[in-house]
């Protein structure tokens, strides 16, 4: 993993939270093969923990987070909200796993359903009202010869 995809600690000495997420990601990162998906998890570990610590997490703070308003301004899409739990569920289990933690927080709740965007471009009723041109090559592949 390049290096600059983790923040730089001010401390320059790591709490033991902090190698937990950093232990997570590389993890991560080892396991999927996408430095896309560790480099958008850490955009949303690091500033959910920057207020508490993976311990005293609960639930209700789980939801309040991945509802919130983000840096956009804009209330977040179902798909955001289903992003920002599934990020925080497989550190929980990650930690779970390692044994620094014996419950993940995300298991209570709900993820919600997501709906599908609508789709950009031409409706169906627009695409059937486009002139239809006919292929020159079939025309000519008909022809004996």
């Amino acid at each position: 993993m390049p290096p600059l995809s983790l923040p730089a600690l001010p401390s320059g000495t790591p709490t033991a939270w902090e190698e937990a997420i950093y232990a997570f990601l590389v993890e991560k990162r080892s396991r999927s093969g996408s430095t896309r998906t560790v480099e958008s998890y850490a955009r949303m570990l690091w500033p959910f923990f920057r207020v508490t610590t993976p311990d005293q997490v609960r639930s209700a703070d789980v939801l309040a987070y991945a509802h919130g308003i983000g840096a956009s301004g804009r209330v977040p899409s179902s798909t955001t909200v289903g992003a920002r739990i599934a990020c925080l569920s497989s550190f929980y289990r990650f930690t779970i796993r390692m044994g620094l933690l014996a419950a993940n927080p995300c298991d209570a709740l709900e993820r919600p359903r997501t709906v599908p965007s609508v789709a950009r471009g031409y409706s169906a009723d627009e695409v059937r009202r486009l002139p239809r041109r006919r292929a020159r090559h079939r025309a000519r592949s008909a022809r004996p010869g």
